[in-house]
């Protein structure tokens, strides 16, 4: 599982969102999941804006959360 937080990412231009989704796709061919947390709603918003596609990523609203649904995908329950 990797978690990237972007708490503290006051914006994402195209550049930035297309790096993320570059670490999405190798921690995919790696065997891992990608969790997003903290995008604040002006970066949600840029990012509709660029018709970036974060499709297969997982989108939590904080790391608390995060962390949380790492743990619960970790668990045999899962």
């Amino acid at each position: 599982m990797a978690i990237i937080d972007v708490t503290g990412v006051p914006h994402i231009d195209t550049a930035s969102a297309s790096t993320l989704l570059q670490v999405a796709r190798a921690a995919r061919l790696l065997g891992a999941q990608f969790v997003l947390t903290g995008i604040r709603p002006e970066v949600s918003r840029a990012i509709v804006g660029l018709d970036v596609e974060f499709g297969g990523i997982v989108v939590r609203r904080d790391l608390q959360r995060g962390i949380a649904f790492a743990t619960a995908a970790g668990s045999p329950a899962a």
